[in-house]
């Protein structure tokens, strides 16, 4: 009985397993070429900027093999998120690159990674008022990657798809480990995400990896001073304004000539100014720009280790009462190099208001404190979008393309701003230096017409209104005014801020204007986007 039984149970499976469905499916031709086709999307900017061979062909195959893995996740179903999360990084991947090709025509590079990175909430929702066009995009390329996936997963068997993963997972070992474990290795292998991530499907995180990766230096920035031994001088100066401005292209200053009176508080200040005539941003991004000028950081030999020597450490070790107020907020998803010197001050607030003319009682507080003082006003100036930038109320230009009112009226907006520091100053011995950090491109066939220099930029995004003016109460031995004629680089302020204070570290430079050694440098290099120095005399004239 017991034999019989064992015969019928054997019978039951033997029948059910005939029944049973099998995953040798026949493989789908359109599925596989759908797949081919979507990992070719990663690989079309890198080819569109001609970059070498071997890059284009590991995207492609990265790429491939990582749809193949999405596909295999489909199969499960709680694996499914995963397939979609890595689905939104594709295309979060080629939207980034699409900008940066719309924008700049250019890849994205660190520069745009680290202000991504740093960019404050309240900043990003002005941004996306601008590039919401791209927020469109990345559903719609989600679906370019997702879909084939789908399709692959149910018409494909199990084992390709095994294969596949199997072989990504051994290539991004193998690649991490080389670079991890290479002597004397590239740049990019210092940082083995960097290098795993630049020659795959997901090649633009290697940049955000790269600024990720700079962020505990910048930490480090205001922890540890360089030390000088320095000499203190008097000046017949007490009290010292620097006033960083914000994306202020000069040519939009009256200052300089510029058709619509944008600056008339400056304009009737010029005899008691030493204004640059030539004056050169040191980067096209403020997180490169403001370190440049700061620090003895330099584009012929840029290196953020030398951001701790700053001029705020500086000013500290000479006695000086420093503060810092800011217009632009202190922390994005992370401390920026700015950041990390403006908490060397021994007083920092980042001022919350609509506008830069919020920075206006923090200084008056400042300018009651006794003793020597060096005050720094960073504003948001006339950082797209410029429209924001200025009351209502403070509206002068009409009538005209309105990309362009909106920034000459940013512009007259700052002049506004200093024309009321002019007065609050003339009752001290005081002096103020202004210079914008970087400037902006007009690009007027596109939209926005005015964009930050990318990793090709031209002249527009450098050149930079810089000038210094002082009180009536500042001896008349004690000014300089006049015009510096020659090109200047901006990142030659640290030396000029040392001058200006009376300040001298011992070591002996000729690039500040302030030094009777002065020499002028012809020679002025700076550092792209792409943190790439180059000279400033082989950029194009304007944007294409």
């Amino acid at each position: 009985m017991k034999f019989q039984e064992r015969q019928q149970v054997a019978a039951f499976r033997a029948a059910r397993s005939m029944h049973r469905p099998t995953d040798r499916r026949r493989p789908s031709l359109p599925g596989w070429m759908a797949i081919v086709l979507a990992s070719s999307l990663p690989a079309l900017f890198p080819l569109l900027h001609h970059d070498s061979s071997d890059r284009i062909s590991k995207v492609w195959l990265s790429g491939l093999l990582l749809l193949c893995t999405t596909a295999l996740c489909w199969r499960t179903r709680w694996l499914r998120p995963l397939a979609v999360t890595v689905c939104l990084l594709l295309a979060s991947n080629l939207t980034l690159s699409l900008f940066a090709h719309v924008s700049y025509r250019h890849p994205f590079n660190d520069g745009l990674a680290m202000s991504i990175i740093l960019t404050h909430p309240r900043e990003a929702f002005g941004m996306l008022t601008l590039y919401w066009p791209y927020l469109l995009a990345l559903p719609a390329g989600c679906a370019l990657f997702l879909l084939p996936a789908i399709t692959l997963s149910r018409h494909s068997g199990r084992r390709p798809l095994v294969v596949a993963t199997a072989l990504l997972v051994t290539y991004a070992g193998y690649s991490w480990l080389k670079a991890a474990c290479m002597d004397d290795p590239p740049a990019d292998r210092k940082v083995p995400s960097v290098h795993l991530l630049r020659k795959s499907a997901l090649f633009n995180g290697s940049h955000f990896a790269a600024a990720l990766h700079d962020q505990p230096l910048f930490d480090r920035i205001a922890r540890h001073p360089v030390r000088h031994r320095l000499t203190v001088t008097d000046s017949g100066i007490d009290t010292y304004v620097l006033v960083i401005g914000e994306s202020a292209r000069k040519s939009h200053h009256s200052l300089y000539g510029y058709r619509r009176d944008t600056t008339p508080h400056a304009r009737r200040r010029q005899d008691a100014m030493l204004v640059f005539d030539q004056a050169i941003a040191g980067a096209p991004l403020t997180n490169l720009a403001v370190p440049l000028a700061l620090s003895a950081s330099h584009p012929a030999r840029h290196d953020p280790l030398l951001y701790a020597d700053n001029v705020i450490h500086i000013a500290n070790q000479a006695g000086f009462r420093t503060f810092w107020y800011s217009k632009q907020e202190a922390f994005g998803l992370w401390a920026s190099s700015i950041s990390g010197i403006a908490l060397s001050a021994g007083q920092q607030h980042w001022v919350h208001g609509a506008h830069d003319g919020a920075l206006l009682a923090p200084l008056r507080e400042a300018l009651a404190t006794p003793g020597r003082k060096l005050i720094v006003l960073h504003l948001n100036g006339s950082h797209p979008p410029a429209c924001a930038r200025f009351p209502p109320h403070a509206t002068v230009f009409t009538g005209g393309e309105p990309a362009d009112d909106c920034y000459d009226n940013s512009i007259r907006y700052t002049d506004a701003l200093l024309g009321q520091i002019f007065p609050l100053l003339d009752r001290q011995k005081a002096s103020l230096l202004y210079f914008s950090d970087h400037g902006l491109e007009r690009q007027p066939q596109r939209h926005p017409v005015y964009v930050h220099g990318g990793g090709l930029p031209s002249r527009q995004a450098f050149d930079v209104p810089q000038f210094i003016w002082y009180s009536r109460q500042v001896a008349a031995t004690s000014r300089r005014s006049g015009r510096v004629t020659g090109p200047y680089s901006t990142a030659d302020n640290f030396e000029l801020i040392q001058d200006w204070l009376g300040v001298g570290t011992g070591r002996t430079s000729c690039r500040s204007p302030l030094a009777r050694c002065y020499r002028r440098d012809d020679n002025v290099h700076v550092v792209t986007a792409s943190r790439d120095s180059m000279p400033y005399a082989r950029l194009r004239e304007r944007p294409d």
